[in-house]
């Protein structure tokens, strides 16, 4: 028993700048202002987008690096309760599935922050890896998972009951007021922009956004379209170029690669519409980011999107690779000022009631203590 709990977080910090990472560091910068006692085991696989998914001689090195990370805090701090950020790539999952067995090695009860979608995927992908990690000891020093919303329940529930999962969603820290009114002043152009933001590659849409862009363009309406991001490899990289000069839209589409910070706000608030048309994402954080800038957003019944972005009220669900789906949806909010302005107000709103860090915050707070409690520890 304890009355100031010893947490252990072991995920990723950036780079690279995704999702989880940038929520690993969210994550722990909050537990510390709870008062709790927290350590962080930063468990670096990939140091840039390109290493993702490789098997290198630099990964096997960095996992041992890893092991012994753990075992050093393990011993000096003793850590009540751990909350791991899995990964559901291989070969990253199948290194957790290692490090998740340490921790039961070593008696540490733990907690699963699931920062995705995709363990159906993988059971039917690779069922004997995964028969060996849910019939292991791993899953009985389990005590429950985060997850990012009630539709990612569904696929984790199979191996961790449905009174163990506490739903935490994303959230981003809101615009300081005085630079906000700065943005707010929108560029004086007579076209309508239409913002894509992501890091660049074929399961984000990108192919599908510049294919919409052709059919919006043919429909004669006066627009401009923003890619921006960072593509994960040359090759994909060349793709777009010549896909842009394929479709004859070099004089429509506007390519400004990687963006953060002071300039990616400004490209959000300096945009009118946001498209997000992506195959393969959980709770992609650019919608937030959208959500807070105002933005009415057109993307894809994909995770946690739909319960994000209400279809009709503050932007359009479309299903991933409907192209003629996503065009219609993106002509609506052209063709109509009021309704543009009406759904990025309403997105605006969502923004402020769940996804600022406050909110976060206070959510996180009660995760820690409903999974304290089932860890048989004192709450605070």
């Amino acid at each position: 028993m304890t009355s100031t709990p010893k947490l252990l977080v072991v995920g990723q910090l950036p780079p690279p700048h995704h999702g989880s990472n940038v929520m690993t560091k969210m994550f722990f910068s909050s537990l510390r202002k709870f008062g709790c006692k927290v350590s962080i085991a930063e468990k670096t696989f990939s140091k840039t987008m390109e290493e993702m998914g490789s098997y290198t001689l630099k990964r096997f090195i960095r996992v041992q690096v890893v092991i012994i990370r753990l075992v050093k805090i393990f011993v000096t701090t003793r850590p009540d309760l751990c909350f791991y950020f899995i990964s559901l790539r291989p070969p990253s999952v199948y290194i957790d599935m290692m490090l998740l067995l340490l921790l039961r090695i070593i008696n540490t009860k733990t907690v699963l922050y699931i920062h995705g979608k995709g363990f159906q995927r993988l059971l039917k992908r690779s069922p004997l890896m995964m028969n060996l990690f849910l019939e292991s000891p791993i899953i009985s020093s389990l005590q429950g998972a985060l997850v990012l919303c009630e539709k990612i329940k569904k696929d984790v529930e199979f191996f961790i009951p449905n009174d163990r999962l506490f739903v935490l969603q994303n959230c981003i820290p809101d615009v300081e007021p005085q630079i906000l009114k700065a943005y707010c002043e929108k560029r004086k152009t007579d076209k309508i922009s239409i913002l894509y933001l992501s890091n660049l590659f074929p399961a984000k849409g990108t192919i599908e956004f510049l294919k919409m862009a052709r059919m919006v363009v043919d429909s004669g309406k006066p627009v401009r379209f923003i890619l921006a991001g960072a593509a994960t490899s040359a090759s994909f990289h060349q793709k777009i170029k010549q896909m842009i000069s394929d479709l004859k839209l070099k004089d429509d589409v506007e390519t400004v690669g990687a963006v953060y910070d002071s300039a990616k706000e400004r490209l959000f608030h300096e945009s009118d519409i946001f498209v997000f048309p992506t195959q393969n994402d959980a709770f992609p954080l650019v919608n937030i980011e959208a959500m807070r800038a105002g933005l009415p957003i057109v993307s894809s019944n994909e995770g946690c999107i739909p319960e994000m972005v209400i279809d009709g009220f503050n932007g359009y669900i479309v299903k991933p690779h409907d192209i003629e789906q996503l065009s219609d949806r993106v002509l609506k909010l052209i063709n109509d000022d009021k309704l543009r302005i009406k759904m990025g107000k309403a997105g605006r709103k969502l923004y402020e009631k769940y996804f600022t860090t406050q909110a976060y915050e206070k959510k996180l707070q009660n995760g820690v203590n409903f999974f304290l409690g089932l860890a048989g520890l004192k709450v605070s």
